[in-house]
């Protein structure tokens, strides 16, 4: 790891994030001082905007929640999904139904369970090939 790097990681945790915003990629902000101006920009909403956001109600906040999380679906790798094993259905609707009911991680954690013991019972065990290699 780099010099630079470690000192931006203790000092400025907030930019290093998973990756950059896109806004930023594309305007080729990746210097420090366009994540230094960024979390300026950031602090400055907050200190300024936060009595008027405390007054947003939960019910709108969620509304926003599940139009982004929608825009996270995409049709393709549902279809993909569909298109696997039958196992990967009942893992992809499980997961679905846990995540809300259970909470995040007892969801989540159960529904890598799941998946898990359906890969062990229902994939498709492959057998030796010819020349010692497997073949599906």
């Amino acid at each position: 790891m780099r010099h630079d790097s470690l000192w931006r990681r203790i000092v400025f945790p907030h930019t290093v994030t998973l990756g950059m915003t896109a806004l930023n990629i594309r305007m080729k902000g990746r210097s420090p001082l366009a994540r230094i101006s960024k979390f300026a920009f950031k602090l400055l909403l907050a200190l300024f905007f936060a009595r008027y956001l405390e007054k947003i109600p939960m019910a709108c906040l969620g509304g926003i929640l599940l139009y982004v999380a929608g825009g996270m679906i995409k049709r393709r790798e549902i279809r993909e999904i569909i298109n696997l094993n039958n196992y990967h259905i009942t893992v992809m609707y499980f997961t679905m139904l846990a995540v809300p009911l259970l909470g995040f991680m007892p969801g989540a954690l159960s529904a890598i369970v799941l998946y898990l013991i359906c890969l062990k019972f229902f994939e498709k065990k492959k057998r030796k090939g010819i020349a010692g290699g497997f073949v599906s």
